[in-house]
């Protein structure tokens, strides 16, 4: 059995110095780290279009390092554009309200839309 040690790492939300992040990580023996989630406006800006450019040094830079990485998918946020598209996408609360936009997690999983385009 191996044992990971590692962390969440959201690079997209602070724009920091990557570089020196994962030095850091890597001076305090990390094996791995978690990327990518909650953020699939940032993977797909427009539906169909997608922007990768921001996780490429993060990945780079793990693998020079020697550190693994999981990818997460991003789908337990969806997009204003997939809301825009589907309105009715959007959970609902235990009394019948539709969740906003903006939260995580505001979706109706079981929804068609929403299932079409997380596949």
């Amino acid at each position: 059995m191996t044992i990971r040690f590692g962390a969440a790492y959201y690079a997209e939300y602070h724009r920091a110095d990557i570089e020196a992040d994962l030095d850091l990580m890597a001076d305090a023996g990390f094996t791995v780290i978690r990327v990518g989630e909650s953020v699939w406006s940032t993977w797909e800006p427009e539906d169909g279009v997608f922007d990768l450019e921001w996780l490429h040094p993060v990945l780079e830079g793990a693998h020079r390092r020697g550190i693994g990485v999981i990818l997460g998918t991003p789908t337990y946020a969806v997009p204003m554009w997939l809301t825009r598209l589907y309105p009715e996408i959007a959970g609902e609360t235990s009394t019948r309200h539709r969740v906003g936009w903006g939260a995580r997690q505001e979706v109706n999983f079981a929804h068609a839309a929403y299932r079409f385009h997380a596949e």
